[in-house]
């Protein structure tokens, strides 16, 4: 995958469909909602779920890439130690095929319940657990630190507002 394809991707499709209008309901449905037990119904708007399950298509191709990999995944599996070099090489022998398949697992529920409204607890969270990985490779690709908050408003890119809008939808879940 080529430099910054997910942000140009997502760009386009920012601008192309006018998101910002079709991504909030006027309504105001919650995006979700708690039910019963453990159960809660999402309401994401079409074109949310199509970006969402574009960029987490992308981002599990790169994961599941055998070469090595992507320089915008570091903040996926960022190292266990920064003083000492010989930990973190051995934690992540002995944990990156862990970090990696979790993040897959959470990448594939985030598709698979594209076309489903009543979903657990336990899906509600990989989905968040999806849409930050997304939005962890999307920030590192545009090289947003974190406290960069004036300079992401200020730039009119798509890809800025599609992290901005990923920050959104996750304050959103975490908050139900």
């Amino acid at each position: 995958m080529s430099k910054h394809y997910m942000s140009t991707v997502s760009g386009r499709l920012w601008n192309k469909h006018k998101l910002m209008s079709q991504i909030f309901d006027p309504n105001d449905v919650p995006y979700i909602i708690p039910l019963e037990g453990d159960r809660y119904e999402i309401h994401f708007p079409p074109l949310l779920k199509k970006i969402l399950n574009e960029q987490a298509a992308q981002l599990k191709n790169e994961l599941s890439s055998e070469t090595d990999l992507h320089p915008n995944l570091m903040r996926l599996n960022p190292p266990a130690s920064l003083n000492d070099f010989q930990r973190a090489i051995d934690f992540n022998s002995l944990h990156n095929f862990s970090i990696r398949n979790t993040h897959l697992t959470n990448l594939q529920i985030l598709i698979d319940t594209e076309n489903e409204a009543n979903v657990t607890e336990d899906a509600v969270a990989s989905i968040a657990q999806a849409i930050n990985s997304i939005r962890l490779f999307l920030g590192t690709e545009l090289g947003i630190d974190q406290g960069d908050t004036d300079n992401i408003l200020l730039n009119q890119s798509g890809s800025y507002h599609l992290y901005l809008l990923l920050g959104y939808l996750l304050d959103e879940i975490v908050t139900v």
